[in-house]
């Protein structure tokens, strides 16, 4: 009996760190939703924003344009 309420409390124990980092992780995002809708709010609208946000995070280039990567990072 005994044992099995320091199992339990080990458990719970175990599940509220989880918990706390799972928080944390939650703030975090929040953060950058917040971020990301000023950002739109601010810049969404407007068609250099949007092909930057093409080129920087997605790789896209314009039509006829050419990518060069350099083999040793930037």
């Amino acid at each position: 009996m005994v044992a099995a309420i320091i199992s339990q409390q080990l458990q719970i124990k175990s599940q509220k760190a989880k918990l706390q980092s799972i928080r944390q992780e939650i703030q975090v995002q929040e953060i950058k939703n917040s971020d990301v809708r000023h950002e739109l709010e601010n810049e969404g609208q407007s068609s250099e924003y949007i092909a930057r946000i093409a080129r920087e995070s997605l790789n896209m280039a314009k039509t006829g344009e050419r990518i060069f990567i350099c083999p040793g990072g930037d």
